[in-house]
């Protein structure tokens, strides 16, 4: 089990894969990007001025990639940190006890509504 932080500087209206960490335009998942976490805390960064979206439960084997634009593809919204406020954030846990595979990092996808926005994401490795 390891832990993997990184972050996403947004170009509003191209989602990013969590497990690739690229566009389904340069390259769109496959079996071999499986990559599963037992606690996964995505947030906008500080200064960030637009929403993060949260795109989950993208199945590997698309032919299109996922839009926020598209109510199918677009789990919630975040928002950006304010004045005394945090940001929001999205987080997910693999509850404990069940033997299952763990969270899907390489079917969530995150985007935003303003292009230069940071997006940071953290989860542990299974």
């Amino acid at each position: 089990m390891s832990q993997h932080n990184f972050r996403v500087t947004v170009a509003a209206g191209t989602p990013v894969n969590l497990a690739t960490e690229v566009s389904f335009a340069t390259r769109a998942p496959t079996t071999a990007d499986q990559v599963f976490a037992w606690q996964l805390s995505i947030q906008m960064k500080d200064g960030s001025t637009g929403l993060g979206y949260i795109l989950d439960g993208i199945a590997i084997g698309r032919v299109a990639g996922p839009l926020a634009t598209n109510a199918n593809d677009l789990s919630l919204e975040i928002g950006s940190p304010s004045a005394g406020q945090a940001a929001g954030a999205y987080n997910k846990t693999q509850p404990q006890g069940q033997d299952r595979c763990g969270i899907k990092i390489h079917e969530i996808w995150v985007d935003g509504s303003q292009t230069g926005d940071v997006i940071l994401i953290s989860y542990d490795r299974m």
